[in-house]
């Protein structure tokens, strides 16, 4: 064959391939930064390159931190507003095994051993670093992040988050994006606390609420966004409104302007039939976002969320990873805020919601005209705003005359420390107690409502302490008329099954209900207070009775 004869292409390329791999197997190292540390890769001894490979990680200007048992850093994502829009959000991402293997081999060089060619060689970072460094048992020397803020706030003892960057007290990001915030007195006066708060209620001044109480939620809504992250759990804030149109999502937006400088990104339950299992999902993906503000806009259905009830009264929660059968526990630093048009609490989210409820008393309230945007006016007047909130704080700190504790100002368990920094200084300056929204929630909850049916129906027909097991109770309330009406219909409310001329009574479906609410206490429309309690078994067949609390 000729030395001009043209070879195949598939040999050109088995050719370049061979003189590459030669290439590689050179000992002489071939860096575009040979200044870079060099880590030795030995077999058996992974993890001391792992801890060689973190030390130059903390060193470098790659920001990495440990939240939970994972490995983070900050991102930028687009969220949906409620105008219609998209904002973008700073968000808590978690880091994956590629991820780390393309910062490790960005601030080391690795070499491990090659015998064909007699030595050590350069090499990319192995798999094996990246991976281990990324496994949830890790113990690593990362900072611990909890969360980011975007505005000044105060730690536990009262002194100021001000510095851009991390905050190894508070384990905190503050984030500033530049802005400039005027400083916070020294030692505010109470007269300096009750102008700031006017400044903060010319944001809501056209808003029309029912009653004083829900101003004091939609005040506590504006304070609570700046100081969460460093509260261990606060209530959620519901914006109730009679009619659309009425402003509900702006509080949001207002209180969000404050704490991060934009709209609120929003999440919605969709179409699916199960909306709670599809609006848990989302929240916990919030959550793991670290969204200082997460905001569920437009609620139809009833809200009773077991993620929600543990993300208001828990500081660290479990969260499943969406495509991944794994619960991951995180931090909770994320203030959560409802709207809906006759919003509709449920259960054990009674306790722990604060409502604003608006009534504009008319039919088209989003035909009203203003003189003033207040989400506008929020942006505009932002850092004044955010040192009128803290310096409330601060007046009430330090004041002499702090609310007192008694039968008409209750603790609010569970929520002592937002109870100190926002409840107590709005009620100090003359507002009305946020947590006598509590109350109207509760009454109005739809499950305890069917609840007291079913005490005082069971009460007038089947009296008090008498021993029966759940088939009895079925037969007392008859099925097509023969049994008492109130019953019937009292237990068809929370243990139906079937429809139209077919729904009928569960007996299992109310043995649940009766376990669910076992010792609960409940109030009887004759004044005395009543509860469901087991009254032993026979033939592997449970007994209950109504017991009156003395």
């Amino acid at each position: 064959m000729s030395d001009d004869t043209e070879l195949p292409p598939e040999v050109i390329d088995l050719s370049e391939r061979r003189k590459q791999k030669q290439a590689r197997r050179k000992i002489t190292p071939v860096s575009t930064d040979p200044s870079l540390p060099l880590i030795r890769v030995i077999p058996g001894e992974i993890p001391r390159a792992t801890d060689e490979a973190e030390q130059v990680l903390l060193r470098s200007n790659i920001k990495m931190y440990q939240r939970g048992k994972q490995v983070v850093k900050l991102d930028w994502m687009k969220m949906p507003t409620a105008g219609g829009g998209e904002v973008d959000t700073l968000n808590i991402v978690t880091v994956d095994e590629a991820y780390l293997f393309e910062a490790f081999s960005r601030v080391a060089r690795f070499e491990k051993f090659d015998a064909r060619a007699g030595g050590y060689v350069l090499s990319d970072c192995p798999d094996k670093i990246a991976k281990t460094y990324a496994s949830s048992a890790r113990e690593r020397k990362l900072p611990v992040l909890l969360g980011v803020v975007h505005a000044p706030t105060f730690r536990p003892d009262g002194s100021l988050i001000d510095i851009p960057g991390y905050d190894p007290v508070t384990r905190l990001v503050y984030q500033p994006f530049n802005e400039k915030f005027p400083a916070i007195p020294d030692k505010p006066t109470k007269e300096q606390a009750k102008h700031a708060l006017a400044r903060l209620r010319k944001l809501i001044c056209r808003y029309k609420f029912e009653k004083r109480a829900d101003r004091a939620v939609a005040l506590s809504l504006l304070l609570t966004a700046l100081v969460r992250a460093v509260v261990p759990c606060v209530p959620l804030h519901a914006i109730d409104a009679t009619a659309p149109g009425s402003g509900k999502s702006k509080l949001v937006n207002m209180a969000c302007v404050l704490a991060t400088g934009r709209e609120a990104g929003i999440i919605g339950p969709s179409d699916d039939r199960d909306a709670s299992a599809e609006l848990d999902k989302q929240l916990g993906t919030r959550a793991m976002a670290g969204d200082p503000v997460i905001a569920m806009d437009n609620l139809t259905a009833p809200l009773n969320s077991a993620l929600a009830c543990k993300m208001v009264s828990e500081s660290r929660v479990m969260i499943r990873v969406l495509g991944h059968s794994k619960d991951v526990e995180i931090p909770n630093t994320s203030l959560i805020t409802v709207t809906g048009n006759g919003l509709r609490i449920e259960g054990d989210l009674t306790r722990r919601t604060l409502v604003a409820r608006i009534d504009t008393k008319v039919e088209r309230p989003e035909l009203r005209e203003f003189d003033f945007e207040p989400v506008e006016l929020a942006k505009l007047n932002r850092p004044q705003l955010v040192t009128d909130v803290l310096t409330i704080i601060r007046a009430y700190r330090l004041a002499a005359d702090k609310v007192v504790h008694n039968a008409s100002f209750r603790t609010l368990g569970g929520f002592e420390a937002w109870s100190a920094m926002v409840r107590e200084p709005l009620v100090w300056l003359g507002e009305d107690d946020p947590c006598a929204t509590m109350e109207r929630t509760r009454c109005r909850d739809i499950k305890r409502v069917e609840a007291l049916e079913v005490v005082d129906s069971w009460r007038n027909v089947l009296g008090i302490n008498t021993r029966v097991p759940v088939r009895k109770v079925i037969e007392a309330a008859g099925v097509f008329g023969d049994g008492d009406h109130d019953l019937r219909e009292a237990l068809l409310a929370v243990a139906r099954v079937g429809a139209g001329v077919k729904e009928e009574i569960s007996a299992k479906r109310l043995g649940n209900w009766l376990a669910t609410h076992e010792g609960r206490v409940f109030p009887g429309d004759d004044g005395h207070q009543y509860r469901f309690m087991r009254d032993g078994e026979r033939a592997h067949t449970l007994y209950w009775i109504l017991e009156k609390i003395a």
